[in-house]
């Protein structure tokens, strides 16, 4: 199935108030920043297009709107419309209505969990601590749908399901350091480790390098078995085509990814070139040379296996390195990720006793480029939590070296202006959508 982009977003009504017009554009790999004072709805907005993208439709239901029109490529267009409590999904003739489900065990779940903000002030009546509003029953279960009721779509509505599986679309919520559901929770929670989502992390990278070197085994086993009928056929072919300058090129290539994949923890520092001294392959002559080019080259086969996680590893690395102070971290088949400190490199740092803004730098560097899929779309709501202002001011910059990696689309929604630095040519400003001129 191919990846269907969301191009174009309208919105008509929003809170009863705004109408705003979204172009991400049709170019593959672009930027755009949302950027507005509060109460305008940036995150509102991620929130519509990461729930359409994954089928929580629940949330069509409790938020305020009369309208939204998702353009797709493919000249797919989707409406999601709402006329009072009720909500249909319609595209190119086909119509499907969302039914509310509030039934005795919404009513049970909710006897037991309520959203952190509301407080229970009597038996039948909350108050929303944020807005200090006094509500009864059906108010919390219409208004909060999205921790008690379900929602029901009809069955057999294939051509909905195929537009939402067509989509790719990752969120990075501002809820960067806890987990509840993330790639590994559930295996650290059965080894006794934490819910922190670097842990989660560091683990995904960890279990990636293992895997790299599991498949990079299996290909040095194949190989050997057919070593001597290759070398074999190597020697009656030979034209003379294999020379000592070749078979020196291919060591100093040996040992400069031998190197690059050591640094990395993807490799052990075997020195398998560097064993071979120059001189013996001066001396070699005939047979000897194209027997050492074809042991070279079946190592350089195994070390292109390591090539594609390696990118991703020094970018994930660089990236961060760059923005850190007085630490350091590296990557390992061990542990996933290594912090030291720089002045004393024998010092390791445990995750956890990261600061939170070291913390949220890792998280959304890793999930940028270990779980954003090519040509997907990215939702990053407020990078800049826990950011000091220089790395807020180089942020982007990191993600365009990231987007050279993995080639997705980003829409980013923020509240600063160090973060947009010049980038003012990306920036999609709701304030000027509703009219307002405030500076």
């Amino acid at each position: 199935m191919n990846t269907r982009r969301i191009e174009r977003l309208e919105i008509e009504g929003l809170f009863g108030r705004f109408n705003y017009t979204i172009n991400l554009g049709a170019e593959k790999g672009g930027l755009k920043i949302l950027t507005a004072p509060n109460g305008y709805g940036k995150s509102t907005i991620i929130k519509i297009i990461d729930s359409f993208a994954h089928g929580k439709y629940d949330y069509f239901i409790q938020e305020k709107f009369k309208k939204i029109k998702f353009d797709l490529s493919e000249s797919v267009s989707v409406d999601v419309v709402k006329n009072g409590g009720d909500v249909s999904i319609e595209s190119d003739g086909k119509k499907v209505s969302l039914k509310r489900n509030i039934n005795n065990r919404s009513r049970r779940v909710m006897s037991r969990r309520t959203p952190p903000y509301l407080r229970r002030i009597d038996s039948y009546l909350w108050r929303d601590e944020r807005t200090e509003e006094v509500l009864d029953e059906r108010d919390v279960l219409l208004r909060y749908a999205d921790f008690f009721q379900d929602v029901e779509v009809p069955k057999n509505e294939e051509w909905l399901d195929e537009i939402r599986k067509s989509l790719s679309v990752l969120s990075i919520s501002t809820n960067r350091l806890k987990s509840d559901s993330g790639w590994e929770s559930r295996r650290l929670a059965e080894r006794g480790m934490g819910s922190l989502r670097v842990d989660e992390i560091a683990e995904h990278i960890k279990n990636s390098i293992q895997k790299e070197i599991r498949r990079q085994f299996e290909k040095g086993r194949q190989l050997e078995a057919s070593f001597p009928a290759r070398l074999i056929e190597a020697l009656s072919s030979s034209s003379g085509s294999t020379t000592v300058k070749s078979v020196k090129d291919a060591m100093d290539s040996v040992q400069e990814k031998e190197a690059r994949f050591v640094g990395l923890g993807l490799a052990p520092e075997t020195g398998s070139a560097g064993k071979i001294p120059s001189f013996v392959a001066d001396s070699l002559k005939g047979a000897g040379v194209i027997v050492l080019r074809t042991y070279l080259d079946d190592i350089l086969n195994k070390f292109k296996l390591l090539d594609g996680l390696a990118g991703r590893l020094e970018v994930f690395c660089r990236s961060i390195n760059e923005l850190l102070s007085f630490k350091s971290i590296s990557t390992s088949a061990d542990k996933g990720i290594v912090v030291r400190v720089s002045e004393k490199e024998n010092e390791e740092v445990p995750l956890e006793f990261l600061s939170s803004g070291e913390q949220h730098l890792i998280v959304l560097v890793g999930e940028l480029l270990f779980k954003a899929k090519e040509n997907s779309l990215v939702l990053i709501d407020e990078p800049e939590i826990s950011f000091h202002p220089e790395w807020q001011e180089r942020f982007l910059g990191v993600l365009e070296d990231i987007q050279k990696v993995n080639a997705f689309s980003v829409l980013v929604s923020t509240h600063s202006p160090m973060l947009i630095g010049d980038r003012w040519d990306s920036v999609i400003e709701l304030a000027l959508q509703y009219g307002d001129a405030r500076e």
